[in-house]
């Protein structure tokens, strides 16, 4: 729903009913979105998160570690 969107959401309109919509439809928008949003990082109006993307790398390789080690203890108990 419209009222839902976040402040800086961007609504495309394009000439094409659903179910002609498909990837090639969608991927110039989202390579257009793409350099946009780099244009606006260039320029500081928007936050890299990508500092939080490798944290969030982290976390799921400590985890992934976790369940592995899991994983081992069941298989070397039977």
């Amino acid at each position: 729903m419209l009222w839902q969107c976040h402040k800086n959401t961007e609504i495309v309109f394009i000439d094409c009913l659903w179910p002609q919509f498909d990837i090639w439809k969608f991927l110039p928008i989202l390579v257009d979105w793409g350099v946009k949003r780099k244009r606006m990082e260039k320029m500081g109006l928007v936050e890299v998160r990508r500092e939080g993307a490798r944290k969030d790398a982290e976390l799921n390789s400590d985890r992934q570690r976790e369940l592995e080690e899991r994983r081992r203890a069941r298989v070397s108990t039977f």
